[in-house]
């Protein structure tokens, strides 16, 4: 087989494949669909955010959950479900002033104790957390008020 030939069909595949992938089942168009497909190699093995101990599981949840804070594309610190926040001189307070009226996926109000619940919940050695280690330098949780909780750490921890 000649190489323009070989082109031609390499061409070819792609534009089927192209045109293939515009549309639904039995060929017909998926515009205007509800449904998201997301194809990966394995499935998620649970959608608690604080049981995950694999990527594909963490990509699946970080689609439904949120962080207190997170990452733009500068790769700044920027705040999520978090306003704001700031660290005590001593770098061993971090106080987190949450977003008001946010709610959980069943209608729950996202609030100061919720983040308590969470933190509390994944240092907790019964919960069995895989992630537990990633917050074992916080020694205590407060709730300041409805929309205002500090994290305290024995010690000050620059990663956190």
């Amino acid at each position: 087989m000649n190489q323009p030939t070989k082109k031609l069909i390499v061409l070819l595949a792609t534009c089927i494949l192209l045109v293939t992938g515009c549309t639904g089942p039995n060929g017909q168009e998926s515009q205007g669909s509800d449904t998201l497909v997301y194809g990966v190699g394995v499935d998620a093995k649970t959608m608690d955010p604080q049981m995950v101990d694999n990527v594909p599981t963490a990509n699946a949840v970080m689609h439904v959950h949120e962080t207190l804070v997170t990452w733009d594309e500068d790769m700044n610190m920027t705040g999520q479900l978090a306003e704001d926040w700031e660290v005590s001189e001593d770098g061993k307070t971090w106080t987190f002033f949450l977003r008001e009226g946010i709610k959980f996926h069943d209608g729950a109000d996202f609030n100061a104790e919720a983040v308590e619940k969470s933190i509390k919940r994944m240092l907790d050695p019964e919960t069995g957390s895989p992630r537990r280690s990633m917050l074992a330098m916080i020694s205590d949780v407060k709730v300041v008020d409805p929309y205002t909780v500090q994290l305290i750490t024995d010690e000050p921890f620059g990663p956190f």
